[in-house]
């Protein structure tokens, strides 16, 4: 930290003093927000690490309400509540406004990247067209819903992660603090097996818990089922780049633990996730794997090692839990379809699928509090229709063709090809487990593919120039080894 930096802090620690015992303690809040704002735009990557450490942790809440005592006068704002890290995320977004500000008013060239913008904004315009279906007092709730979940992610998460993760190194960190705030929840995972936390007919599983009452990681299994389908591939990422061998055992010893604390959540969207993931691998790398050695080595170990897993997991599927579980999912599945036929092409609007689901007696008699559709594909279709269906598969097929050409293209360096392939089953794999889940619009599956798009600019430049004597010289020892 700068000289001028740590005298601006003493200065500020003594004028907030002065206010906390002379002045309203709302404007002490306002001090120390614009403080914070003005500090966070000289340490913007500092500020991206702690959004990538809060990513995973979408179950800690930000609640204007711990604040009565100081907000008494303003009770219409203490009902907001939000992610602490989209508050964070907020704060951030300001702070880069700021930076902004202070390098056009130096003189100084602005480029602000907006990676894929204009295929995900065919998605954003689907979404405004399906007002047209709303109810007219739902207009504004639904534009809200459009600045609050589809574009804020891509805004809060992908356009700010790429533009300050600018350097390699700043990128491989924010995944570092991402792979260790996930390792936080696999512990917690297996502290619940010993502490008993859930259990079902003598049945346990790995879980996220409460402690004290703040539950960062939430409190079902599937909170941590799909983050571990991130960070396996990435831990096996950074395992592979490490050029010490001993950092290179820990990362693969993490991913081995994320594999089992996996394994152990008995989440069925986590276990056929990895599975998907691992035979698109196989298929994929099947000429450069040597399979004999594979099998003879590696594949009747694995075996032997999922049987007892798999006997665990088909006494689960008996359970009177997972069949209310199926019966929601399935329910919720034909709501969804019944929504899309009758609106197949514009959808009932989007942010209205809770809403129509509160109008169905049966389901709330059923199966209590409306919930949002169990799988991003219903959410899509019921909400948005063909239109939105088309436009955010048009999206995620351009994004993982890209991620997949670079990959295979020989002409990057490896650790292109390497980081590409790894952002493959990355945003693949994340997104694959929202045909099962209601995290669509979060955190952590927006700042994995803000990693994508990040690594894909980063790692433009790596292409493998070949001048005209690098050509010789490869036609030359092609010519000896004919001869």
């Amino acid at each position: 930290m700068k000289a001028w930096h740590i005298l601006l802090t003493i200065f500020f620690g003594i004028a907030l003093l002065f206010v906390t015992i002379f002045v309203s303690p709302i404007i002490l809040f306002a001090i120390v927000g614009v403080f914070l704002l003005v500090l966070l735009s000289y340490y913007l990557e500092w500020g991206m690490y702690v959004l990538v450490f809060l990513a995973p942790m979408m179950h800690w809440q930000f609640q204007l309400a711990s604040f009565s005592s100081v907000l008494n006068k303003y009770p219409d704002i203490l009902t907001f509540f939000a992610p602490m890290v989209d508050v964070w995320a907020v704060m951030v977004l300001v702070a880069y406004g700021i930076f902004l500000l202070r390098a056009w008013a130096h003189g100084d060239t602005i480029h602000i990247r907006m990676p894929g913008i204009g295929i995900y904004g065919l998605f954003l315009g689907s979404a405004l067209v399906s007002l047209f279906h709303v109810f007219p007092w739902e207009v504004v709730s639904s534009l809200k819903y459009i600045i609050r979940f589809p574009l804020f992610v891509y805004i809060g998460y992908v356009a700010l992660g790429v533009n300050i993760l600018t350097t390699k190194a700043l990128l491989h960190r924010a995944m570092n603090v991402f792979l260790f705030s996930v390792t936080l929840g696999a512990f917690m995972g297996l502290a619940s097996l010993f502490f008993h936390v859930w259990g079902l007919a003598g049945l346990m599983r790995a879980v996220p818990f409460g402690i004290f009452g703040w539950a960062p990681f939430g409190d079902q299994h599937i909170f941590l089922a799909e983050l571990f389908v991130v960070t396996i591939p990435m831990a096996m990422y950074l395992g592979v780049v490490a050029e010490r061998a001993t950092v290179r055992h820990v990362y693969f010893g993490l991913a081995c633990i994320h594999v089992l604390v996996c394994l152990l959540t008995f989440s069925r969207a986590g276990w056929l996730t990895v599975f998907v993931q691992t035979i698109v691998f196989l298929i994929i790398m099947r000429k450069k794997i040597p399979w004999k050695k594979v099998i003879h080595t590696y594949v009747w170990w694995v075996i032997a090692v999922l049987i007892p897993f798999g006997v665990y997991m088909f006494h689960f599927l008996g359970t009177k839990v997972v069949s209310m579980s199926d019966a929601a999912r399935l329910t919720l599945t034909d709501i969804s379809w019944y929504l899309f036929r009758h609106s197949p092409f514009i959808g009932q609007g989007v942010g209205t699928f809770v809403d129509r689901v509160s109008e169905i007696q049966f389901f709330v008699y059923e199966f209590g509090t409306p919930i949002d559709a169990h799988s991003i594909l219903d959410k899509v279709a019921a909400e948005q229709g063909i239109l939105g269906i088309v436009a955010f598969a048009l999206f995620v097929y351009w994004l993982l063709w890209q991620l997949y050409t670079r990959a295979m293209n020989t002409a990057y360096s490896r650790e292109a090809q390497y980081i590409s392939m790894m952002s493959l089953f990355v945003v693949g794999g994340t997104l694959f487990f929202q045909l099962f889940s209601t995290q669509y619009y979060s955190a952590k599956v927006w700042v994995p593919i803000m990693f994508a798009f990040a690594q894909l600019i980063l790692y433009k430049g790596d292409a493998v120039s070949y001048t005209t004597s690098n050509f010789f010289q490869k036609k030359r020892k092609s010519i000896e080894t004919k001869i």
